[in-house]
């Protein structure tokens, strides 16, 4: 567990801290801020959800349109 309070996370810093965690971001603090506010904030984990599905998409793309290796020799 973490020790100390964590400063509450606002709705407009949400979207920068999602940004974080997909970009790669590994701060535990971070992670449980967000946590935190999507259990209690409906709007902002519809936005959670939307941006995770979004990103699962285009590593789905991704794979779809990347030439198979073989292709590039």
């Amino acid at each position: 567990m973490l020790s100390g309070t964590l400063a509450p996370l606002r709705c407009d810093e949400l979207s920068e801290r999602l940004s974080e965690l997909i970009d790669g971001e590994r701060d535990p603090a971070v992670l449980v801020r967000v946590r935190l506010h999507v259990a209690r904030c409906p709007p902002c984990a519809r936005l959670a959800l939307e941006l995770l599905a979004t990103v699962e998409a285009m590593h789905g793309l991704s794979r779809l349109v990347r030439p198979p290796p073989s292709a590039l020799h």
